[in-house]
C-alpha cells in the first residue's frame, strides 16, 4: 500500500455550528506531493480570534494522481449543502467569481473561467455552508474536455443530427461544442448544482440551447445516440462507478467518446480516434500543454 499524508484545514469559529474552531482533514497519497514539479499544496495561515491557525489549502492538485479530496459523487446526506441556493443565486455566484473569456486553444467558445481554484472553492463553502465542498471543476477548461471540444469542432459529423449526453459537464464546454457541431439535442448533466449554473451561463454566452440536468445519470439508460465524457478519469470514486455504466451503454449501441490526458483511472481498451496537444495551466496540470487522446469506449 502507498503512503498517505493527512493535512488539517482549520475553519474559524464563525464557520462552525458549534462556535468552536473545527478541522477538515484532507488525505493525500504521498505521490501527489512528490518532487518540486508536482508538489503544489499551498500552506497558508489564517487568523482566527487573534491567533494564527495553520491552514492546508488543497487545490489546485494534479488530477492524474490519487488525491483524496471531497468527491463529486460520494457525499453523505448530512454533508449536503445546508443552504440550498436557487438557480438565480448560483448564476450570480458563478458570474461574480469568474470572468467570461475565450477558451484557450478554442477561441470560438467563451466560458466563465476562474484564475485560481482556491478562492472559488472557499467562496463555495461559505455560500453553501458546506465544509469540504468539492473542487469547482466547473470553473476551468480541463484538458480532456478541451481536447473533446477540439475533436467535435474538427469532426462535427460525429454528433451532427444526433442526441448527445455530456456526462459530468462541468463548465458545459463539451456540451456547447456538441451543440455548435450540429447535434440535434444536447443534455448536459452534472451532480454539482454550481456546475449546472455555470453551464447555463456559458450556454447563454455561446448562444446555444442545452437541456441542463442536475442529477447522477449512472445506472440509467438515457435515450441518446452519443455520450461524451470530457475529463472524468482523475478520481477513483467517479471512475469506478462510471466505467461499468459507460461500457454497458457502449454494448447497447450508444457511442461513448471520452478524453484522456493520462489520468490515473482511465479505462483500458480505448480506441484512440485523435490526439490533441492542448494548452493547460501550470497551477492545474504542472505544464503549459498536454497531449490528450480522444477515444471511443467499447
Amino acid at each position: 500500500m502507498g503512503e498517505f499524508v493527512t493535512l488539517a484545514r482549520v475553519y474559524p469559529p464563525e464557520a462552525s455550528s458549534s462556535g468552536e474552531p473545527s478541522q477538515h482533514l484532507l488525505r493525500f497519497a504521498r505521490s501527489v506531493l512528490g518532487g518540486p514539479g508536482r508538489a503544489n499544496l499551498m500552506l497558508r495561515r489564517t487568523r482566527c480570534k487573534g491567533a494564527h491557525l495553520p491552514t492546508a489549502v488543497a487545490p489546485p492538485v494534479r488530477f492524474g494522481h490519487d488525491a483524496r479530496m471531497p468527491s463529486r459523487r460520494d457525499r453523505e446526506e448530512d454533508e449536503q449543502p445546508r443552504r440550498p441556493l436557487p438557480m438565480s443565486h448560483r448564476r450570480s455566484f458563478v458570474a461574480h467569481h469568474t470572468r467570461l473569456r475565450p477558451v484557450p486553444g478554442l477561441p470560438s467558445i467563451r466560458l466563465h473561467l476562474a484564475e485560481d481554484a482556491v478562492p472559488v472553492w472557499q467562496a463555495t463553502e461559505a455560500a453553501t455552508g458546506l465544509a469540504g465542498a468539492p473542487i469547482p471543476f466547473w470553473a476551468f477548461a480541463w484538458a480532456g474536455g478541451l481536447a473533446m471540444a477540439c475533436f467535435l469542432a474538427e469532426r462535427p459529423d460525429e454528433v451532427r443530427g444526433r442526441a448527445v449526453l455530456d456526462f459530468a459537464t462541468g463548465s458545459g464546454l463539451v456540451a456547447i461544442a456538441a451543440a455548435r457541431a450540429g447535434a440535434r439535442h444536447v443534455t448536459a448533466i452534472d451532480v454539482d448544482p454550481m456546475a449546472c449554473a455555470a453551464c447555463a451561463l456559458n450556454a447563454d454566452a455561446n448562444d446555444v440551447e442545452l437541456t441542463i440536468v442536475c442529477d447522477d445519470p449512472i445506472d440509467t439508460t438515457p435515450e441518446v445516440d452519443v455520450v461524451v465524457a470530457g475529463d472524468v478519469w482523475y478520481e477513483r470514486a467517479t471512475a469506478t462507478s462510471a466505467a461499468p455504466w459507460l461500457h454497458r451503454l457502449a454494448s447497447e449501441g450508444v457511442r461513448v467518446l471520452t478524453g484522456d490526458p493520462g489520468r490515473a483511472y482511465a479505462p483500458h481498451g480505448l480506441l484512440t480516434l485523435a490526439t490533441f496537444d492542448v494548452p493547460t495551466s501550470l497551477d492545474l496540470e504542472s505544464t503549459r500543454s498536454r497531449p490528450v487522446r480522444v477515444g471511443e469506449l467499447r
